[in-house]
């Protein structure tokens, strides 16, 4: 607390710098002058400023503000995280998410220059220092029209896929599966034809008996219903993947581990979240490079 001395002074130091008076004396009592309201009221708008600032400080000190970047391998992912977002943000309000598509295929440098801080992908392979939670699993299949010959079989060979016309999602993780498994056959497809982003593209197309595609069979689940579609095992086995959410090691803002629970309990088929009774997943992978 300042004296009134010391008070005194700073008064005079202020106006002498500003050059007006801030006061005049009306017998015993001090009242503002016009200057000295202004000054006063940009005074209160500076301090409520400076009090919201550290409002603002504080939260972001204890994780519970901020701004979450997640970025996925394959473009299907989106189909099943807007449940996921709402279900974060229920319980993270403050917290912005944003989709940083274009940080997909590098996700492992991308978290390590902090330019994300999750990916969702489905390798675990050249990931050093970095942690996986495993996510799920899932199988991809072919897609035919519902005449096509696949249809009536059990499954399809890699080696079928030679000669055909194959729908692909550009950069895809669907597309590296089926297309590695019919390279290893030695099987050639007759044309390749990239959809990015189309789900609801590449579905029409093969619908229509212009092609095949190979897809999650949770993706194309809602397709199926309308007609027109049928869907193929690829291989005797199938051809299966684990999804992984991976982030950095070391302390991250509370709000991502958070985010990894609610990925923990997302269900592919219905597009759903399971309970807030599971809190987490299965970590596989913590390594400190």
């Amino acid at each position: 607390m300042l004296s009134q001395p010391a008070l005194s002074h700073q008064l005079r130091d202020v106006e002498n710098r500003l050059g007006s008076a801030r006061f005049e004396r009306r017998g015993r009592s001090l009242v503002l002058t016009e200057a000295g309201a202004r000054v006063l009221d940009s005074a209160r708008g500076v301090l409520a400023e400076v009090q919201r600032t550290e409002s603002d400080l504080a939260v972001l000190a204890a994780g519970r503000s901020g701004t979450l970047r997640v970025t996925a391998e394959c473009y299907t992912t989106y189909h099943w995280l807007p449940p996921v977002l709402s279900a974060f943000r229920a319980g993270w309000p403050l917290v912005d998410v944003e989709i940083a598509a274009g940080a997909a295929e590098r996700p492992g440098a991308a978290l390590r220059e902090r330019a994300v801080d999750v990916a969702l992908l489905t390798t675990n392979d050249s990931l050093d220092a970095l942690r996986l939670v495993e996510l799920f699993e899932d199988e991809v299949v072919a897609v035919v029209a519902e005449g096509h010959p696949w249809a009536a079989q059990p499954w399809v060979e890699a080696a079928d896929f030679d000669g055909a016309h194959l729908f692909v999602w550009h950069d895809c993780i669907e597309r590296d599966c089926v297309l590695g498994l019919v390279a290893e056959a030695g099987a050639v497809p007759g044309r390749v034809t990239p959809v990015p982003l189309s789900t609801e593209g590449a579905v029409g197309m093969v619908r229509a008996g212009l092609g095949v595609t190979a897809m999650a069979r949770w993706a194309v689940a809602p397709y199926l219903e309308r007609g027109g579609l049928a869907t193929v095992p690829v291989t005797e086995s199938g051809v299966r993947r684990r999804w992984y959410a991976a982030t950095r090691t070391g302390a991250e803002p509370a709000y991502v581990q958070a985010f990894v629970d609610v990925l923990t309990r997302i269900d592919v088929a219905t597009g759903a979240v399971r309970g807030e009774a599971v809190r987490s997943g299965t970590e596989v992978q913590a390594v400190v490079g």
